[in-house]
């Protein structure tokens, strides 16, 4: 009831149009590697799964949401697997259908690639800060910055060498 309208099937339209917000900023984080499609791909689904280790607890710890089973921490697994699994199969898709010029990034790109990146990590910090005071327990903080710190690092070392990374 919290997401509003719905699309058909009752999902709610903000679903679809977050989880375009949240891969989107793994692939632009790994666009100019020329790691090969599996690798970006896996890494994109690792970005995924931390986010939903972060993510979920804060939504039902809210009421935005609720699973049909409460099964702690197992739950909470499965579902950023699942969340992974969904991110490896759509990047996959994109990064072969797109990969010819992903790589090359305009000035203008460059700029908004740096204030993605400060905005993903403040908003991180700023949900770390959120799901410390609400929980107590640090695990699926600690894992999800792990999950998530792959990706930063190889877009930073990118922009770092001014190159397209290899």
């Amino acid at each position: 009831a919290a997401f509003q309208p719905h699309l058909p099937g009752g999902v709610p339209l903000a679903i679809p149009l977050s989880w375009y917000v949240l891969v989107r900023l793994p692939v632009v984080l790994l666009r100019r590697h020329t790691w090969n499609l599996t690798t970006r791909s896996l890494l994109c689904g690792l970005f995924m799964a931390g986010t939903a280790l972060l993510l979920d607890p804060l939504g039902q710890s809210i009421g935005l949401w609720h699973f049909a089973i409460q099964d702690g921490a197992r739950l909470q697994v499965l579902n950023a697997l699942g969340w992974g699994a969904v991110t490896v199969l759509m990047t996959a898709a994109y990064f072969y259908l797109g990969d010819s010029d992903q790589r090359r990034a305009r000035p203008v790109e460059e700029r908004l690639e740096s204030m993605l990146l400060t905005m993903s990590a403040a908003f991180h910090a700023l949900a770390i800060v959120a799901a410390t005071n609400r929980f107590g327990n640090a695990w699926p903080l600690i894992a999800s910055t792990a999950l998530m710190l792959p990706c930063w690092w190889v877009w930073w070392r990118c922009r770092a060498v001014a190159i397209e990374c290899r």
